[in-house]
């Protein structure tokens, strides 16, 4: 499979109602450069019973990017190891009912890449800020987090490491030695982020100029976020 690390070895065994999955190096465990796909059976792990989540290293249950195929097999796309299992995680938020994104918003808080505001609220109608937007990013990829941050506003941030992740692989920019991680993210800034997301994973999109942008106020777009 595709890696920067020379002899690495993939591991997957099923134990009961999970599966354990390593990547390996001289019995040492690596994280891999790109992502790596793992199909598992539905008589191993079903979708019915729930979402795929995964336990890591250090025993944080994260989300774990995986489509279910036409066969119903879960179909997983994994950059680090851990232990692989269904959780019944269903999310109701008492704000959402009349929604018309009600069944997005649920499903990605099953997921755990959105949290609610409180365990019945999910405050649709507030607004997000650039951290927030940074964490939804990571958790939705499952990228492996990277060391402490290097901005001077963001050391206490409770989104640290999930920002320097995006920093690092050039998702995030920053404003000189400032993130501005509690600032409300603009429109533009989101946009900008996911298209360089893409680009990071070698996503074929379509090419497009500013020639080809229609909006009336493209002249205010600027290529910072």
């Amino acid at each position: 499979f595709p890696s920067d690390v020379a002899g690495t070895v993939a591991n997957v065994v099923a134990e009961d109602d999970r599966v354990q999955v390593a990547f390996k190096q001289n019995d040492a465990d690596v994280i891999l450069s790109q992502y790596v796909e793992v199909v598992i059976p539905q008589d191993v792990l079903s979708p019915k019973d729930g979402v795929l989540v995964q336990r890591l290293a250090d025993g944080t249950i994260a989300a774990v990017p995986h489509r279910v195929d036409e066969n119903g097999q879960f179909v997983l796309q994994l950059r680090a190891g851990g232990e692989v299992f269904v959780q019944n995680t269903k999310k109701e938020f008492k704000d959402i009912e009349k929604d018309g994104h009600k069944q997005y918003i649920e499903e990605l808080a099953e997921r755990l890449i959105v949290n609610g505001t409180t365990t019945e609220t999910f405050s649709p109608k507030a607004t997000m800020t650039r951290g927030q937007f940074a964490a939804m990013l990571q958790r939705s990829l499952a990228l492996p987090k990277t060391k402490a941050a290097s901005f001077k506003d963001t050391s206490d941030n409770q989104f640290t490491y999930e920002l320097q992740t995006l920093v690092d692989i050039g998702v995030l920019k920053g404003d000189g030695d400032l993130l501005k991680p509690k600032d409300n993210i603009t429109r533009k800034q989101a946009a900008l982020m996911i298209a360089r997301l893409l680009e990071h994973l070698e996503v074929d999109v379509p090419a497009v100029t500013a020639e080809d942008a229609t909006f009336t106020d493209k002249e205010a777009i600027s290529p910072d976020a």
